[in-house]
């Protein structure tokens, strides 16, 4: 499963913001102040690999491939289960729901995929919000 996450990630990040992944990107505040240079962590990586996660179930969805489908929607939930974990609070408890209801879905999608798009875009729906909500 990390594999997959791993996968995910590199593949549909551009190599600009490959480094991100490896925690090694530095940002400067505005004004290009030294001393308020920032590390850049993993910890900011759940919602985005989720998210990445899911728009490759999405294409999957679409091309008929829901076995393969349902491998990102568990590396969704595996990502939403991390921001979970660190989340307190509404968002923690509502990723909670999400990360079950995708687990949840990807043991029904091969035989009830008619209305997967919608349920995808639905989650991605939500975690933007969260990303957002920060």
């Amino acid at each position: 499963m990390l594999r997959i996450i791993i996968w995910l990630a590199f593949s549909f990040l551009s190599a600009n913001t490959q480094p991100l992944l490896a925690g090694q990107l530095t940002l400067a505040a505005p004004g290009g102040i030294p001393h308020a240079q920032r590390q850049v962590t993993m910890d900011a990586m759940p919602l985005l690999i989720a998210h990445q996660s899911l728009l490759l179930a999405r294409s999957r969805v679409l091309e008929h491939r829901y076995g393969e489908a349902a491998d990102a929607l568990l590396a969704a939930a595996q990502s939403l289960q991390a921001f979970e974990q660190e989340e307190p609070g509404p968002r923690g408890l509502d990723a909670a729901y999400t990360l079950q209801r995708i687990r949840q879905y990807s043991q029904l999608i091969s035989t009830d995929h008619s209305d997967a798009i919608s349920r995808i875009d639905n989650w991605m729906d939500r975690i933007r919000h969260w990303d957002g909500g920060k």
